[in-house]
């Protein structure tokens, strides 16, 4: 069964306070992977950058603090727009050769989206509800504890698929997404989803007795 993952990473001026467990989280979240699966690790701000594409585990190139520089706004609709668009063009060779593809889309970010250009809720909201079709799985993960299942149900995200983490708990959310996903891929669970300690981990003061 091919896995292709595809990493969606903020890189907007708001993250510079979490550096290092951001850095620290998507390693966990990597090596947690299976050696078969295919990578592909975008960071955003007004832009989207490209590190790695449908890479295999040999060539996933550890992300430094010299290349990761949060700095800018956050266009967040054109990097998941832009995201979908690159899977598309990958995956229609995969699917027409096998039917057990898997295509799960993370992404993290801490900031409102105020910079897109190409795309807007309502068209990456129809992208997502599209593929979710088609069974690709998609992980929200955010800090806006107020709206994050607001913001990723008009994305057409589930509920159970949103995570609030905090910057001091971005490592924690990246770990995770890491086994709320080897839940599903191991059949433990239909859709990646979050439980209840692990939203108690990610954003602490949520769950305070």
């Amino acid at each position: 069964m091919d896995h292709q993952v595809y990493v969606v990473l903020d890189r907007s001026g708001s993250m510079a306070s979490c550096v290092q467990d951001t850095l620290g989280g998507l390693r966990y979240f990597l090596d947690s992977l299976e050696d078969s699966a295919r990578v592909t690790l975008l960071l955003f701000n007004q832009t989207t950058e490209v590190i790695y594409r449908n890479a295999q585990k040999e060539n996933w190139v550890p992300l430094t603090p010299q290349k990761y520089r949060p700095h800018g706004g956050t266009a967040l609709m054109d990097a998941i727009g832009e995201t979908i668009k690159m899977a598309d063009i990958h995956e229609p060779r995969s699917w027409a050769d096998q039917e057990d593809n898997t295509i799960t889309i993370v992404i993290l970010t801490d900031g409102d989206e105020n910079s897109s250009k190409a795309y807007t809720p309502a068209h990456v909201a129809d992208l997502i509800n599209y593929r979710r079709t088609q069974e690709w799985n998609f992980v929200f993960l955010c800090t806006d504890e107020e709206r994050v299942f607001e913001r990723s149900s008009a994305l057409s995200i589930p509920e159970a698929s949103a995570l609030v983490y905090t910057h001091e708990t971005v490592d924690t959310a990246l770990y995770s997404a890491a086994d709320a996903l080897s839940r599903m891929r191991s059949g433990e669970s239909q859709v990646v989803e979050f439980s209840q300690e692990e939203r108690a981990a990610s954003n602490p003061s949520d769950f305070v007795a």
